[in-house]
């Protein structure tokens, strides 16, 4: 694991976190809590994991939060399969998520902290992405003449 690549690589580690920071400064407006991130480098082929630490004011339903992270893009993963890794990701069109409450929570169906693992495959997501761009494009464009 590398938490820096080094001053001649083409990537910066850095400049990635703070890209990271500025979206999601961009999304909560101010209302949610700071982020706790640090962005890691391990030579894998392709693919992205995250591993995300929430912290909630009062507890929540678990179920509840299951329903609000299921979506278009999310498979959530349960805790009697495999975790989610960059290898399970390859060739998925979701991200693979799992719930895990934090250890030491007393009701494990109410929680307040938690950590999220998640993977992607990056290269499919992107992929993807570019194709979904392409026809929002192709539906947008004018028919006929453009004055």
């Amino acid at each position: 694991m590398l938490s820096g690549l080094g001053e001649t690589a083409k990537v910066s580690l850095a400049a990635l976190e703070a890209r990271i920071r500025r979206h999601y400064d961009a999304l909560s407006g101010g209302h949610w809590p700071a982020l706790a991130l640090h962005v890691v480098h391990a030579p894998v082929f392709h693919g992205h994991t995250f591993s995300i630490a929430i912290e909630m004011e009062r507890p929540v339903d678990i179920t509840a939060l299951e329903e609000a992270l299921s979506g278009g893009h999310v498979d959530l993963v349960l805790e009697d399969t495999d975790s989610p890794s960059n290898l399970a990701a390859t060739g998925q069109d979701d991200v693979l998520v799992r719930i895990r409450p934090e250890m030491g929570e007393r009701n494990p169906s109410q929680v307040s902290r938690l950590w999220l693992w998640a993977a992607s495959d990056n290269l499919r997501l992107n992929a993807q992405n570019a194709v979904q761009c392409a026809l929002d494009l192709r539906r947008l464009r004018p028919q006929g003449t453009v004055q």
